[in-house]
């Protein structure tokens, strides 16, 4: 059986993980039950782009939304919502 072996990049911009090039323009934070929301609006060398970070519980997730999506992000989020039945939460 022939072995398939994949190389990795080192390349740290490559990462999903923030790096210290990222520069935060705004950032607000806030706690919603038991989670806690970060929405960073950041720029590197590639752009800009919103960061959207939810902990809970030990755990992280971690949203990256081009600026060139933004819009349109926030668009199928009021369009969720203006779908969901009257008095539903």
């Amino acid at each position: 059986m022939a072995k398939i072996l994949l190389s990795f990049s080192s390349d740290p911009s490559l990462t999903s993980a923030p790096s210290k090039m990222d520069s935060i323009i705004e950032s607000r934070e806030l706690q919603i039950e038991r989670k806690f929301f970060s929405i960073d609006l950041r720029e590197n060398g590639r752009g800009k782009f919103l960061r959207i970070t939810e902990d809970s519980q030990g755990h992280r997730n971690v949203i990256i939304v081009p600026m060139s999506g933004v819009d349109d992000f926030a668009d199928a989020i009021d369009d969720v919502l203006a779908s969901e039945p009257a008095g539903q939460d």
